[in-house]
């Protein structure tokens, strides 16, 4: 009788049962309420408030279940920047910016800042991690896997976690390049509002390729979301900037993070009002990933450069 091949990593050890986070837990504790509790929201509109912990978790998302040399975890992958960036978001929340209580232009509203390389590889490998892992990223890479086994008359089930890690871990090394060659970096600021955090961003860079244009826009904790961009032309300096958004702004942000969700999105104390495009229960994204707001933000802060001292 033939025994049960069990699947182990490079040390030889079979890989156990694991929960992996597409939340980053450290992250995740950033959007606690006073009780220590973040509040979930389904498609439906039923509401659970829990402790972060127990949110963005997949039971063995990041294995390579392979025979032989291959097999094993992607996880520490992601190490380095799930521990790094929770201390960095708080460290890009104490930048100052415009506190804007009116519809100032966009300009008007743009605070030039340095960052360190060290801050700025880790900020692009933080938000390469999250947009690899996210669920609608696993959803799209599962219907490429699924469209390409289905051609094979094989089901893509038994390989589906293996397939989307191998794909994950690809992708995720392409768009760190993207973001560590160059680029803008601007932090949206909510004011006196918050963001909401969802299962998927607007995000253009697919991994397959280093990209030479892309934009993403990444909410990071309640006051702090982060987009990142590369057009056609832009100054260089400033390396970073912050932007102070209005209400009706971080509206348009959270109704963003809704049209990237399915089942769930996140938030610290304020409901967001639930769209059309979040209660169809679809991953859904924007045509191209634009729309004109961003455009603007885009556009303006691609041109905006910091005034030179003439001697």
């Amino acid at each position: 009788m033939v025994g049960r091949t069990k699947t182990v990593g490079i040390d030889g050890k079979p890989l156990k049962t694991a929960l992996h986070h597409w939340w980053p837990r450290g992250l995740s504790e950033l959007w606690k309420d006073k009780e220590g509790k973040v509040t979930r929201i389904s498609w439906e509109g039923k509401t659970l408030r829990a402790p972060p912990k127990q949110f963005g978790a997949i039971t063995n998302g990041h294995h390579v279940k392979l025979n032989g040399p291959w097999a094993g975890t992607i996880e520490p992958l992601f190490d380095d920047a799930d521990s790094a960036l929770p201390s960095l978001a708080a460290k890009l929340e104490r930048l100052s910016y415009a506190d804007v209580k009116d519809n100032a232009a966009i300009d008007k509203r743009i605070t030039s800042h340095d960052i360190s390389c060290d801050d700025r590889k880790m900020l692009g490998e933080g938000l390469a991690s999250l947009l690899v892992r996210c669920p609608a990223n696993r959803s799209q890479l599962h219907l490429t896997t699924e469209r390409i086994w289905g051609r094979t008359g094989e089901q893509v089930g038994k390989h589906d976690d293996t397939l989307i890690a191998l794909n994950i871990n690809q992708h995720y090394q392409q768009i760190v390049q993207c973001l560590e060659r160059g680029g803008k970096i601007v932090l949206l600021r909510s004011g006196e509002r918050e963001f909401i955090m969802g299962e998927g961003y607007l995000n253009t860079l697919a991994g397959y390729t280093t990209e030479l244009q892309y934009r993403c826009l990444v909410p990071l904790t309640p006051t702090l979301a982060v987009l990142a961009f590369a057009s056609n032309r832009y100054w260089t300096n400033p390396p970073i900037c912050t932007l102070g958004l209005t209400a009706a702004e971080v509206n348009i942000v959270n109704d963003v993070t809704q049209i990237y969700s399915r089942d769930y999105i996140f938030y610290r104390n304020e409901a967001p009002k639930l769209i059309n495009a979040f209660t169809a229960r679809e991953f859904r994204i924007l045509e191209y990933h634009r729309f004109a707001w961003l455009d603007s933000v885009i556009q303006t802060v691609a041109s905006f450069a910091q005034e030179r001292n003439i001697l």
